[in-house]
């Protein structure tokens, strides 16, 4: 997840995240890389061509766990659920899109992994947590589910209208992490 990077000392720097442990691929990168032409897709020996500080050393991203308990407690109620990889809004732009319906999201409601990077943390992907829409009369029942394999929800808006709103936005302008920029 996005904490983890910056708990690394990797924000704002240069990085590639490679297919695996022995990686030859960049499968995405950060801003800072793209701006020296690094892109998804590449091979690495051509990023080092383009930049020659980039850490060819590939740490396993996270290996991100199944949330099989989870997925299995709310399946019968969500009535749409994504994973969050490509990062809050994106995701959330994602379920928009597919159900046609917009989303009220409070950000002041958003649990934030990191309080001193809370932009990045929204705008960043792999964080591999699932985001999901539950009719307010099933709440209860999402609760109980929940509380049985001792997890929580957080309710971060409600969906209805045609677009997404964000509200209490003290961050300023917010954008959608996107793999081929």
């Amino acid at each position: 997840n996005s904490k983890k990077l910056f708990q690394d000392g990797y924000y704002g720097k240069p990085i590639g995240i490679t297919n695996g442990i022995r990686g030859t691929c960049i499968i995405t990168c950060s801003y800072e890389a793209r701006a020296y032409g690094i892109h998804t897709g590449m091979r690495i020996k051509d990023a080092k061509k383009l930049f020659s500080l980039l850490n060819s050393k590939t740490k396993p991203y996270l290996f991100p766990k199944a949330q099989i308990s989870y997925g299995l407690a709310i399946s019968n109620i969500a009535s749409s659920a994504i994973d969050i990889s490509d990062g809050l809004f994106q995701d959330l732009s994602h379920l928009i899109l597919g159900s046609g319906v917009g989303c009220n999201l409070d950000l002041a409601k958003v649990p934030i992994a990191d309080k001193k990077y809370p932009k990045q943390c929204l705008e960043f992907g792999d964080d591999y947590q699932i985001l999901y829409t539950v009719s307010p009369n099933k709440l209860k029942t999402l609760q109980a589910n929940l509380k049985s394999i001792r997890k929580k929800c957080h309710t971060i808006g409600v969906m209805s209208g045609k677009n997404l709103k964000i509200n209490n936005n003290n961050l300023g302008s917010l954008k959608n992490w996107d793999h081929f920029k």
